[in-house]
């Protein structure tokens, strides 16, 4: 199946990915070939790079996983990449003040 071949790169944001999903899904269905949603989104959690690790596990707890569906785990992962992005900026901008009082506090001494 070609479902096999996804494998997101982590420079890739999800929106990216699922759409990769999305349309291997669709030429998957125009072939008349049976897909359950359980299947995809198996797959799309299975595809996640290493950044989606903590995500894709509490996925996995979700009681009824297989009444998942394409368009919640779209939801969940989107709002999940936004979270941790938006904890890296403030990472950043905050080791940039950081070394910026550092260099200050070099320059007085």
């Amino acid at each position: 199946m070609i479902f096999e071949s996804l494998k997101m790169n982590e420079d890739k944001n999800i929106v990216e990915c699922l759409l990769k999903v999305y349309d291997v899904a669709n030429m998957i269905i125009r072939i008349n070939e049976e897909l359950k949603n359980e299947v995809v989104v198996q797959k799309v959690l299975r595809s996640l790079p290493i950044r989606f690790t903590v995500m894709i596990l509490a996925i996995k707890e979700i009681p009824n996983m297989k009444a998942l569906t394409m368009e919640k785990l779209h939801e969940i992962l989107i709002a999940y990449e936004m979270r941790i992005g938006t904890e890296k900026t403030k990472l950043k901008e905050t080791t940039i003040k950081t070394s910026k009082k550092y260099k200050e506090h070099k320059e007085h001494q």
